[in-house]
C-alpha cells in the first residue's frame, strides 16, 4: 500500500470509532480533502477504496457510491438477520420464520421488522444491504408472479432452506423422460459454494412448483427444479450429494434439444466466475463425468468420466444396473457432435439463432447509438465504425443511466420489475453475449421465443423514448419474416468473428498458461464458439480459429 494512503486510512477508522458505519463517496472525498490527505484525485481514492474491499475493511462498489461500509463488521449483522435471526426475533413472528426457513422466501416488509428489532439503522439502510447482500450471491429478488402480495418485494435465500429427502422431492415429478446424470465431483465441496450456484440459475431460470396442486416450489437444502422455458415441459434437476453437484434434465412431452449442452456451459462459467469472485483455489478443478438415467441422485456409484465417452462410438457398461448405454445419446445431451452431421441447408434452428443476431447486431447497435446521440455525447465515431462493444462501454462512461444491478455482470435484469433504461443496455450486452458463447449456430425455438419477447419489450421502451423516424418495431418485425438463406449464415458468422481478437487478449489474460496455439483452441472455448463454423467449413479437424491464427 503507497505510504501517503496511510492519512485517509487512519481518518476512516477514526470515523469508525466515533459509530459511524456508512459513508457515501462525497463524504471520502471531502474528508481526503480536509484533512490534506494525499490523494490527488478520484481514480486514486477509488483505488484505494478497491484495495480496503480486498483487505476486508471496506464495503465498496463501484455502482453504489453512496453507500460505502467502513465498518463490515455491521454489515455481518445484518447478514445474521437474514440467515440466523430466530434466536432474537419477537414471538410474534416465529411463524413467519418458519415458513421461511421452509421455502426459503422472504418479504420485504418482515426483513425491515427484523432490521428494526436489531437495529434502526439497518432498517433505515435495507434498501442498500438487501442489494448488497445481492451482490454477494446470498439472495435474489424474485419476478412478481411469485410474490404472494402485488406490490411486496420477495427475495430467495437458498442458504436458509431446511433439508429435505431426495425421494420425496422426485417423488412430485412423475411421468418425466430423464436424461442421464452430469454430474462436477470436486475434491470437496463447501455447501455455500452450491448455494451460490442455486442463486446464479435463479437469475436465469424459474423455480418450478412443487407439484400441479401446489404454489410452493421446489427449493431444498442441497437440490432444486427449475423450468428450462416458460412450457415447463423441460426442467433441471439440480442436486448436491457428498463432494458432487448432480444435472439431469426431465421432459414431458417434448423432443430432444440442445438444452443440456447449453445448461452444462452455463452451470462450467457459473463454477468459474464463482471460483475466481471468491478466490476460492481449492474449487478451481473438478472432474465431469456421466451416470445413468437410472441411478439414483443420493448415490455416486457408477460414474464414468464423460471426455472418454464422448470420443467412443461403443457401449458403456452400466455396474450399477448391469446394462450397456448408448454413448450417442449422452453425446447428444451433454457433448458436442463433432462435425458428423454437416450443415447442407438451413435450419429452423440455424434461422431462429440468425433472426436474433440479426436484431441484436443490427437493430440493437443502431439504438444504442441512436441513445448516445440523444444524450448528447460528445466525440461519437460515424456508426459504420460503431459495434454494440464500443456503444455499450460509452455509455457505461457516461453513467447517465445505471442498470439495477450495477454495470457488468452475468444476470439479466429482472424482466417484471428491473426496466429502465440502463437494465435495457444490460439486456442488449447479455444477449450478444449468449449468442458468442453458443456451442453450435443453432437457437431452439423455446429459447428463440423467449429472446423474442424480450428484444420486443426492450424494443418498445426505447421506441417510446427515442421517438425514432422509422419505426423500430417495424424493423423487428421485417427481420422477424424476412426469408433467409445461406448468405445470412455466413454473414451471422462473419459477423461473431470479427470479435475473435478481442475474445484471445482477453481469455489469454484470464488463462495465461494457455500458450501453446493449438492446445489453446483446442480446450472448451473452440466449442463455445467455433463448432457451428466447424460443421460449416466441413472440416472438423480444424477449427476457424486454426485457420485464423496460422
Amino acid at each position: 500500500m503507497p505510504l501517503k494512503w496511510i492519512p485517509l486510512e487512519d481518518q476512516l477508522i477514526k470515523h469508525r470509532k466515533m459509530g459511524k458505519n456508512i459513508l457515501p463517496f462525497h463524504t471520502i472525498k471531502e474528508i481526503n480533502d480536509e484533512s490534506h490527505c494525499l490523494i490527488a484525485d478520484e481514480g486514486e481514492l477509488k483505488m484505494f477504496l478497491k484495495f480496503h474491499h480486498d483487505l476486508g475493511t471496506v464495503i465498496y462498489f463501484d455502482d453504489v457510491p453512496d453507500f460505502i461500509i467502513i465498518n463490515p463488521n455491521w454489515f455481518v449483522k445484518a447478514l445474521r438477520c437474514i440467515v440466523s435471526a430466530r434466536d432474537f426475533i419477537s414471538e410474534n413472528l416465529q411463524l413467519n420464520w418458519k415458513d421461511y426457513e421452509e421455502t426459503g422466501c422472504i418479504g420485504i416488509k418482515m426483513i425491515q421488522t427484523i432490521f428494526q428489532q436489531k437495529d434502526p439503522e439497518l432498517a433505515h439502510n435495507q434498501e442498500h444491504i438487501m442489494h448488497l447482500l445481492e451482490k454477494y450471491d446470498i439472495v435474489v429478488e424474485m419476478p412478481n408472479v411469485v410474490r404472494q402480495k402485488e406490490n411486496e418485494k420477495l427475495y430467495c435465500v437458498p442458504c436458509i432452506v431446511k433439508s429435505s429427502a431426495i425421494e420425496s422431492i422426485t417423488n412430485n415429478f412423475v411421468g418425466q423422460e430423464k436424461t442421464s446424470f452430469l454430474c462436477f465431483e470436486f475434491e470437496f465441496l463447501p455447501p455455500v459454494f452450491f448455494c451460490h450456484l442455486v442463486v446464479y440459475l435463479l437469475r436465469r431460470y424459474n423455480l418450478s412448483n412443487e407439484s400441479s396442486s401446489s404454489s410452493r416450489k421446489a427449493l431444498y437444502r442441497g437440490a432444486c427444479v427449475f423450468d428450462i422455458d416458460f412450457t415447463g415441459c423441460e426442467k433441471l434437476f439440480l442436486c448436491k450429494y457428498q463432494n458432487t453437484i448432480q444435472v439431469q434434465i426431465w421432459r414431458w412431452n417434448t423432443t430432444i434439444t440442445c438444452s443440456g449442452q447449453r445448461i452444462r456451459l452455463d452451470i462450467e462459467d457459473d463454477l468459474t466466475y464463482i471460483q475466481r469472485k471468491y478466490r476460492l483455489d481449492s474449487l478451481k478443478n473438478y472432474i465431469l463425468k456421466v451416470k445413468c438415467q437410472f441411478s439414483e441422485s443420493t448415490s455416486l456409484e457408477g460414474m464414468v468420466e464423460l471426455g472418454p465417452l464422448v470420443n467412443t462410438e461403443k457401449k458403456f457398461y452400466c455396474n450399477v444396473h448391469g446394462y450397456t448405454h448408448s454413448t450417442e445419446n449422452i453425446r447428444k445431451t451433454w457433448a458436442f457432435n463433432r462435425g458428423e452431421d454437416k450443415i447442407s441447408k438451413l435450419t429452423d434452428e440455424s434461422m431462429n439463432l440468425i433472426r436474433i443476431q440479426k436484431i441484436s447486431t443490427e437493430l440493437m447497435c443502431d439504438i444504442l447509438y441512436e441513445l448516445l446521440l440523444h444524450d448528447n455525447y460528445v466525440g461519437l465515431k460515424p456508426r459504420d465504425e460503431s459495434n454494440i462493444t464500443d456503444l455499450y462501454s460509452k455509455i457505461r462512461g457516461q453513467n447517465l443511466r445505471v442498470p439495477s444491478n450495477g454495470w457488468g455482470g452475468q444476470r439479466f435484469p429482472n424482466e417484471s420489475i428491473q426496466t429502465n433504461t440502463g437494465d435495457d443496455v444490460e439486456r442488449i450486452r447479455l444477449i450478444r453475449n449468449k449468442l458468442q458463447h453458443s456451442s453450435q449456430f443453432q437457437m431452439s425455438d423455446s429459447e428463440y421465443n423467449e429472446r423474442i419477447q424480450q428484444l420486443t419489450r426492450l424494443t418498445e421502451r426505447f421506441e417510446f423514448l427515442l421517438q425514432p423516424r422509422e419505426s423500430y418495431i417495424a424493423r423487428l418485425n421485417k427481420i422477424r419474416t424476412a426469408e433467409l438463406g445461406e448468405i445470412d449464415l455466413a454473414t451471422c458468422i462473419n459477423v461473431l468473428i470479427k470479435e475473435v481478437p478481442r475474445f484471445v487478449a482477453w481469455l489469454h489474460g484470464r488463462q495465461p498458461n494457455l500458450s501453446k496455439k493449438r492446445n489453446f483452441w483446442r480446450q472448451r472455448w473452440i466449442w463455445k464458439i467455433g463448432l457451428g463454423v466447424l460443421d460449416i467449413m466441413l472440416q472438423p479437424e480444424r477449427s476457424i480459429f486454426s485457420w485464423l491464427i496460422d
